[in-house]
């Protein structure tokens, strides 16, 4: 360990004690997650989430938040175990909704494409000032919101000698909001 990160983790510590039992600490996570086989984004697993779109109807000059209603989002999920291993589970989510995949379901599939709907109640309210407001021209129809949710796979390879390991992979779902004239003859139409 370098002097400076010894100085600087020391500072960190309120006592010599507490400085020793982070540091054991420190290295026992190190050795847990490696023995697990852990990893993230390592190219096993690889997800891909399609657009949400969603159409609003202009509101009041005063509307700075919007609550997005439920979003249909598909994703898709590669994997590839190694070493002779097979996918044992997959598990994919959007917030609290979630989709399992056991073994009999995945068989020696190298993919799987899960759609969800989202429901409105799982979803923070979006900060929108200025877009879609009732009685003014429009300056853009569309409005990208690429960070709203976030979809999560985890996958878990398995082998006949008893061997696992635990791959995962995140992905921000592009929300899309379509703000719809008020005679609705300017609707965007959700087939793009």
């Amino acid at each position: 360990m370098s002097a400076s990160f010894s100085l600087a983790f020391a500072a960190f510590c309120r006592s010599l004690a507490e400085m020793k039992i982070l540091r054991h600490l420190g290295l026992l996570g190190a050795v847990l997650f490696s023995a697990t086989g852990i990893s993230a984004s390592d190219g096993i697993l690889t997800v891909r989430a399609t657009e949400a779109i969603v159409e609003i109807q202009p509101g009041d000059a005063l509307r700075h938040q919007l609550a997005l209603p439920a979003l249909d989002v598909t994703l898709l999920a590669a994997f590839s175990c190694q070493n002779g291993n097979k996918a044992a589970s997959l598990t994919v989510s959007i917030s609290d909704t979630y989709q399992y995949y056991g073994p009999d379901l995945l068989g020696d599939a190298a993919s799987v494409e899960a759609s969800f709907n989202v429901p409105a109640n799982q979803l923070a309210p979006v900060s929108v000032p200025g877009f879609c407001v009732q009685g003014q021209p429009a300056v853009s129809r569309s409005l990208l919101l690429p960070g709203i949710a976030t979809a999560q796979a985890s996958l878990r390879c398995g082998g006949d000698d008893g061997t696992a390991s635990v791959h995962f992979d995140s992905v921000s779902v592009p929300v899309t909001l379509y703000c719809v004239e008020e005679d609705n003859s300017d609707s965007v139409p959700l087939d793009k």
